[in-house]
């Protein structure tokens, strides 16, 4: 498992370079990060993935992995949410769901924030 996953809204070319700084690294042999991320362009699309529903499966199952009928328990919703919820964020890399048992795909997630939301002062 991945120590640390960053989720943030960066651009297309932005990640292009950082996956160039990343071969040349790995090409160098030096030391790569040991954290992931996962990048959007649009911040839209990180909203809409990570609602508050989403947001609270993923705090639950970075405390503990477990099955989606612990989850239903847990978080005292219905199981079919919870299965379209926890499909969401396989799709999205961010959570995995092998044999039963829902498991986060890194130790830590981090949210990076979106300065295309921030508030002016």
């Amino acid at each position: 498992m991945m120590q640390k996953m960053v989720i943030k809204v960066e651009s297309w070319v932005d990640t292009l370079n950082w996956s160039q700084e990343l071969a040349r690294m790995i090409d160098a042999g030096e030391k790569i990060p040991e954290s992931c991320v996962r990048s959007f362009e649009e911040p839209g699309d990180l909203q809409a993935l990570f609602t508050s529903t989403r947001r609270e499966l993923l705090t639950e199952v970075l405390r503990s992995s477990c099955s989606i009928d612990e989850l239903s328990t847990r978080l005292q919703r219905t199981i079919s949410e919870l299965k379209h919820d926890v499909s969401m964020l396989v799709d999205a890399d961010i959570l995995t769901f092998d044999n039963g048992v829902v498991r986060p795909v890194a130790e830590t997630v981090v949210f990076e924030p979106i300065p295309q939301l921030a508030t002016e002062a």
